[in-house]
């Protein structure tokens, strides 16, 4: 076929038109090229990331089940030293119960030692004579002190019979002393005497001297401790009024 052939000629121009249009779409896609490429390089920079952060995960994970391992092997350990030392507690426990029993029989008969050998008296109130003596021996029936009960005064009081026979146990009294004039002093009779008597030369008046008297034991109460023994008083009761 000559050269000057239409056909070829127009091969020749499809083939260069397919060319261009090839070259074309190679420049179209030259930029998704660079993103595919771009992407790779990341998806390989983020596996490689991925694979380190894995290692790095793996070596704390390895690292803390070594803790866990150390944790439970000191609890363990733990577990055990509790159970020796609540065996010793528990024993020592037993020791000390035996000795608070034996301390507690101890004190029980030191408390009865001292109850035989302590004395009271039958009675409070100010201690007036001391006849007892630090490390002596007290037999029964001895006087070892005397003790006046100055919160309750006894007053003796000598009455005339005819007056005497009008007062009973329980009546009020009014008790004057020197020592605080125009104060009274409460009192009751606490016991009227069963006979009549001389009275005594040092508590009588004149005119009591030479006559039978009752003698009349009055209780008063002693407010701020002013009465005293001895002490002489004038007392009025309500009775013989």
């Amino acid at each position: 076929m000559p050269d000057g052939d239409p056909t070829k000629a127009n091969r020749i121009e499809q083939a260069s038109a397919m060319l261009q249009g090839a070259l074309k779409q190679q420049a179209s896609l030259r930029p998704t090229v660079k993103q595919l490429s771009e992407a790779k390089a990341q998806l390989e920079k983020g596996i490689s990331g991925t694979k380190q952060g894995l290692a790095t995960g793996k070596q704390q994970y390895t690292q803390g089940v070594k803790k866990l391992d150390g944790a439970l092997t000191k609890i363990v350990e733990g577990r055990d030293k509790i159970k020796k030392g609540s065996s010793t507690v528990v024993k020592k426990v037993r020791v000390l119960k035996k000795l608070r029993d034996q301390a507690e029989v101890g004190l029980s008969l030191a408390r009865k030692l001292k109850d035989a050998s302590e004395i009271k008296a039958g009675a409070a109130g100010r201690v007036r004579e001391l006849k007892a003596s630090e490390g002596m021996v007290a037999y029964p029936g001895q006087k070892l002190m005397l003790i006046a009960n100055e919160q309750t005064m006894r007053l003796d009081v000598y009455l005339p019979v005819n007056e005497a026979v009008q007062v009973e146990a329980g009546d009020d009294v009014e008790v004057g002393v020197d020592a605080r004039p125009g104060h009274v002093f409460k009192g009751k009779v606490a016991r009227v005497g069963g006979k009549a008597i001389f009275a005594p030369s040092n508590s009588a008046s004149s005119e009591l001297e030479l006559i039978r008297v009752i003698r009349v034991l009055i209780d008063v109460v002693n407010e701020d401790g002013i009465l005293k023994s001895g002490m002489p008083a004038d007392a009025r009761i309500a009775a013989a009024e």
